[in-house]
């Protein structure tokens, strides 16, 4: 038994805290919210370190402030815009790369057939 994790060490690790907080609607809701921008965030961060970059290097790269960086990083940032991601990626030595994943939330929009299209039908 010595791979697994008992109940107790689990529930003193982030994720087990995690997943105690994500009990409480009003948290999960907000954590929802603010998840994408937060793991954005840690990327640029991420990207930022491994180039060897400080913030305000990053921030001189850019032509922006530091603090834009920061707020960036922490993801205080509303909505960084994809000209912007592009940019840090290009200074880092990256390229930007978007993916889409299917959410167990919400089902496929149906395609519904216009009346123009029934008509010639």
């Amino acid at each position: 038994m010595e791979g697994k994790m008992k109940k107790e060490d689990k529930d003193n690790t982030f994720k087990g805290y995690l997943d105690g907080k994500l009990k409480n609607k009003t948290f999960r809701e907000a954590y929802e919210h603010y998840r994408d921008g937060l793991a954005i965030g840690l990327q640029i961060r991420d990207l930022r370190e491994t180039a060897g970059f400080t913030q305000k290097k990053l921030a001189d790269r850019l032509g922006v402030s530091q603090q834009v960086i920061a707020r960036l990083e922490s993801g205080e940032a509303d909505n960084p815009t994809v000209s912007t991601l592009e940019r840090i990626a290009k200074a880092t030595g990256h390229r930007l790369h978007f993916q889409f994943e299917r959410t167990r939330k919400t089902a496929p929009l149906q395609r519904s057939r216009t009346k123009s299209a029934t008509k010639s039908a």
